[in-house]
């Protein structure tokens, strides 16, 4: 064989080996974490709500919360007034926005309004509860369904 062969082989060889220790650091990073999706859809003659939380569990407690809020409005009369119904979104969770651990995002179309609020439990656990009200960070994957399921949402 030619030196260049070898030189190739080993080139190979060495990728084999950098992906083989990714896929296991990536494995090995989310071993024990689950995620539970919770859902909940309520029609009304103006609007309509759908709620959905995201949350990510690692060794059965809570890692990461998101609550996605959509209102869709579906009257005209409704839709003039779509912006007091936005300020009035942003002003409730407003003095979370600068805290650690918290991301909050809002966006207004045409005929919805999106309310997202994303807590990291490690990063600052009080504040479990602004997204889930009766949740907190101590609650285990099963407490933290049940809990949901009472609520009327629709857990998978």
């Amino acid at each position: 064989m030619k030196k260049e062969y070898y030189w190739i082989i080993g080139i190979v060889v060495i990728l084999i080996v950098i992906i083989g220790l990714i896929v296991g650091i990536i494995l090995l990073n989310n071993h024990g974490t689950t995620t539970l999706k919770c859902v909940k859809t309520e029609k009304e003659t103006l609007v309509d709500g759908v709620s959905t939380f995201t949350i990510r569990f690692k060794d059965d407690k809570i890692k990461l919360i998101e609550s996605k809020n959509e209102t869709i409005v579906k009257s005209d009369a409704a839709k003039k007034n779509i912006d007091s119904l936005y300020n009035a979104i942003q002003g409730q969770f407003g003095d979370y926005k600068n805290e650690k651990g918290v991301i909050i995002k809002t966006a207004k179309l045409n005929d919805r309004i999106t309310f997202t609020i994303t807590v990291d439990a490690k990063e600052n656990p009080d504040r479990v509860e602004i997204v889930g009200s009766s949740l907190n960070s101590k609650m285990t994957y099963n407490e933290v369904k049940k809990e949901l399921e009472s609520r009327k949402f629709t857990c998978e």
